[in-house]
């Protein structure tokens, strides 16, 4: 029995042995928008080390291999050593860079202030640039043969993932704040006109549109056929992917306020952050809330759950660490100024940039 025991043991931790740390090579760490990374090896998190990038730091972490690769706040793209922080290059853009950067396949995808969207390889050159109409936030999602993007000059882009060159371009009313997430057959976005659309991704052309009455800056993120997204008017649904019906709906201005984040969604749950400094879980199925946390000052980032926890930012200078089944916070970083970049959980640490310029990277403590 002792033998069977012992067995039982070894077989139960031997997945978590074998199981090597996964990369964030994106926005939301997926192109679905997810934002949920393998557990840490630990919910207590220390320090490993800063790199001091200067200005406001609004570019989420792209964690791929042993590279950290994000826009700082003086326009420029830089990428650092995961394991000390120290500068392997520095790609300067045009512009300020509040987009994410992704990476894909053998390249790197982001936008900047002025409306340049640049393809740079994993070494920090330049391979192309296309100039949009207006200032880029969205961050970029791809398929095999294609880039997508939102820009502020109210289209939707499609180029070529090897020439930078356009394939459709799509007209909406306004802005296109929100990462476009891909489903299928279809990119979705949420848009400043208060309209989530689903588009062919071979064509450009529209499929269904959803109106949610208020303009949106979240980023849609998809589950097993399912949209979440939030506006900046406290509405938080849950859409049907194949047909934009609406198949739940929380109005929650007064209890919640506006949200400019993106879901994180796990099997079970769907996990908001909000302006009116509330971070809130809801039941993925039907909208019913599971807890909600109370920050000191408003979320301007999304949320990231690892494992059992929910790591969030927040503009009062700290980063949480909240069990995900109760809303217990059970870690907490104190940090000298806002943080409007969001967690970036990869290769076993957590990265995020602050409003302080600085680049922090977390690891378990052992």
């Amino acid at each position: 029995m002792k033998v069977l025991s012992l067995l039982a043991s070894i077989l139960l931790f031997l997945p978590l042995a074998l199981t090597a740390p996964a990369d964030w090579p994106c926005f939301r760490g997926n192109s679905q928008l997810s934002g949920v990374a393998p557990a840490l090896s630990s919910h207590n998190l220390k320090l490993q080390w800063t790199y001091e990038a200067g200005g406001e730091i609004k570019s989420t972490a792209a964690i791929v291999d042993s590279s950290v690769i994000v826009g700082d706040g003086n326009g420029n793209l830089i990428s650092l050593e995961i394991q000390t922080g120290k500068l392997q290059w520095q790609f300067t853009a045009d512009d300020l860079i509040p987009s994410s950067p992704t990476v894909f396949q053998d390249k790197i995808y982001f936008g900047d202030e002025l409306g340049n969207f640049y393809a740079l390889n994993r070494q920090g050159k330049l391979q192309w640039k296309f100039t949009a109409e207006g200032k880029i936030v969205s961050s970029a999602n791809c398929t095999e043969d294609t880039v997508f993007f939102g820009s502020y000059d109210d289209h939707l882009y499609a180029l070529d993932l090897k020439t930078g060159k356009i394939k459709w371009t799509f007209a909406t009313d306004a802005p296109v704040h929100c990462t476009p997430t891909l489903i299928s057959k279809h990119v979705i976005t949420a848009g400043c006109d208060g309209l989530v659309r689903a588009i062919e991704q071979k064509t450009g052309k529209e499929v269904w549109q959803f109106s949610g009455g208020a303009y949106f800056a979240s980023s849609p993120a998809n589950y097993q056929e399912n949209i979440y997204v939030a506006s900046l008017n406290g509405d938080y649904y849950s859409i049907e992917a194949k047909t934009g019906k609406q198949i739940w709906h929380r109005k929650a201005l007064r209890e919640y306020g506006g949200s400019l984040s993106s879901p994180s969604i796990t099997k079970d749950y769907v996990i908001f952050a909000s302006k009116k400094r509330r971070l809130f879980c809801l039941e993925r199925k039907t909208g019913k809330e599971v807890w909600k946390f109370k920050a000191q000052d408003k979320f301007e980032s999304s949320p990231v759950v690892a494992g059992n926890v929910v790591y969030a930012s927040a503009m009062d200078g700290n980063i949480y660490g909240v069990e995900l089944n109760t809303g217990e916070v059970i870690w907490k970083f104190e940090g000298g100024a806002p943080f409007f970049s969001s967690p970036a959980v990869g290769q076993g640490k957590l990265i995020i940039g602050g409003g302080d310029g600085a680049v922090y990277c977390f690891a378990p403590k052992k």
